[in-house]
């Protein structure tokens, strides 16, 4: 999954789009607004990736709307905005600071890697990890 729906997730995950808990009191609400307002300013307060995220607010614990808010991100090519992904990064460290969800993603040939703290997602062939690892990680066929 790309950073910039990562940071989304993590940020309704921590209950930042209902006000609640400790997210609702923190930077995280303006971090989120910030990265939301500038994704629709890219492509639209109609456009599909604006409707996925929406959805993704009304249940955000709903892996079918986290993959679409992920693939409309991508489909929309807003994963290689630098001024999107600066403002993910934002959003990543201020949950990163307030004890929310964190993580850290490595791409490569159509696997994801995701590991973090809190709500961790993986989808699509992917590997998800709530803690630490160390070591080598082998996703799919072993090599020759």
């Amino acid at each position: 999954m790309d950073p910039i729906s990562m940071a989304l997730i993590g940020a309704l995950a921590s209950g930042v789009a209902k006000g609640v808990g400790e997210a609702s009191k923190s930077l995280i609400p303006d971090a989120y607004n910030a990265l939301k307002e500038a994704i629709k300013k890219k492509v639209g307060a109609e456009s599909e990736v604006a409707e996925a995220l929406e959805s993704v607010e009304k249940k955000p614990e709903s892996k079918g709307r986290q993959a679409t808010l992920a693939e409309e991100v991508t489909t929309a090519g807003l994963n290689q905005d630098p001024d999107l992904l600066q403002l993910a990064q934002t959003l990543a460290e201020a949950l990163k600071n307030e004890g929310g969800t964190t993580y850290n993603a490595t791409a490569g040939d159509g696997s994801t890697i995701v590991q973090g703290t809190g709500n961790v997602v993986a989808t699509g062939g992917s590997f998800a990890n709530k803690g630490n690892v160390t070591g080598d990680i082998n996703i799919g066929n072993k090599g020759n």
